[in-house]
C-alpha cells in the first residue's frame, strides 16, 4: 500500500513538481539574459553616452554624431555577445532539465534495469 503510494506521488504530484522547477530554473536563466530587451534595445547607445542632442558648429555636432555611432556600435556588439551567452546557457539549461525531467521518471526503474542487466551479463 505504501509502496503503490509512494509511485503514485512520485508519477503525479512528484513528477509535476520537478517539471514546475525545470521551468523556474529555465525562466530565471532567461530573465537573468533579458534576451527580447537587449533584441529591443541592440541598437541604442551603450550606457547612453552622449545620447541628448547637440546643437552648435557642424564640427560640434559631426563629433556628437560620430559619438553616438560608436556608441551605438559598441552596444550593438556587447548585447550581441551577451545574447549569444545568454541563449547557449539557455541551450545548456535545457538540456541539464531535460536530464532532471528524465532521470526522474527513470529513477524508480532503476532497481529493475539493474536486476535485469545483472541476469543478462551472468548469463
Amino acid at each position: 500500500m505504501i509502496l503503490i503510494s509512494m509511485v503514485r506521488w512520485w508519477y503525479s504530484e512528484g513528477l509535476y513538481g520537478q517539471i514546475g522547477r525545470v521551468a523556474r530554473m529555465l525562466s530565471a536563466t532567461s530573465d537573468y539574459f533579458s534576451i527580447v530587451l537587449l533584441m529591443r534595445t541592440l541598437f541604442a547607445p551603450f550606457k547612453q553616452i552622449s545620447a541628448t542632442n547637440v546643437s552648435g558648429p557642424l564640427g560640434v555636432r559631426w563629433r556628437a554624431w560620430l559619438d553616438k555611432l560608436v556608441s551605438r556600435l559598441v552596444g550593438a556588439v556587447i548585447r550581441t555577445i551577451t545574447m549569444f551567452s545568454g541563449l547557449i546557457t539557455l541551450a545548456v539549461a535545457a538540456v541539464a532539465g531535460l536530464g532532471l525531467i528524465v532521470g526522474w521518471v527513470v529513477l524508480p526503474l532503476m532497481p529493475i534495469i539493474g536486476l535485469i542487466a545483472s541476469i543478462v551479463w551472468r548469463a
